[in-house]
């Protein structure tokens, strides 16, 4: 019961920080995401903030695991009927798609909260067509040695409880460049100060 109580006020949160989410992420999502087609996976769409971003045409499903989320990301969907959609709920470690089935794989602020980064990771790759791309802005660990550094290991702990199992301590960038050959990526400075979920990677990879 606590759990449901933490993901619904999570969900509930997260949906009024949309327009804040617009002015730190806006450009960079419009850039990322201008090429997008086909075939669509986006792995936790949250509250659905990235439709604002996706081109027309594309058929879109959506894995998510917190089902507060929904009333928000169907309010999303609704509004873009240029879009064909579709919410899968669920993990991003098992992912119910064939192999090979999906042209663009995107993960926003996702990997600091899956249980297991390296089968979220396999299960992408398993997904994605050949020559597919894994679209990603991720939150990543400051490096070591740093007060950033210090600070994001003594709060994440705090994190996972309050912001749906946050790790703010990961080292993300190295995970992605474990699994996949061809990585594509830019340090990112968000013009807001985020505090302890600063730097960001912004990239992609490919299949």
């Amino acid at each position: 019961m606590f759990k449901k109580l933490r993901q619904k006020l999570f969900a509930k949160s997260f949906s009024k920080k949309e327009k804040l989410s617009d002015q730190i992420y806006g450009d960079v999502k419009r850039e990322l995401f201008s090429d997008i087609s086909g075939i669509v996976l986006e792995i936790g769409p949250g509250t659905g903030s990235n439709f604002f971003y996706y081109p027309s045409g594309i058929s879109w499903v959506g894995i998510e695991p917190n089902v507060f989320m929904n009333k928000f990301l169907k309010e999303k969907i609704n509004g873009r009927n240029d879009i064909k959609s579709e919410i899968k709920i669920g993990s991003a470690e098992n992912i119910d798609l064939p192999d090979s089935s999906v042209d663009f794989i995107v993960s926003t602020l996702v990997l600091c909260s899956v249980k297991d980064v390296n089968k979220v990771l396999a299960e992408i790759k398993r997904i994605l067509k050949p020559g597919g791309k894994f679209i990603f802005i991720e939150h990543v660990v400051a490096p070591k040695k740093t007060f950033l550094h210090f600070f994001q290991n003594i709060l994440t702990p705090f994190f996972k409880i309050t912001a749906d199992n946050c790790h703010l301590n990961r080292d993300i960038l190295s995970y992605i460049k474990n699994n996949f050959n061809e990585v594509e990526y830019n340090e990112f400075i968000p013009k807001y100060k985020l505090g302890f979920l600063t730097p960001h990677i912004i990239g992609y990879a490919k299949k």
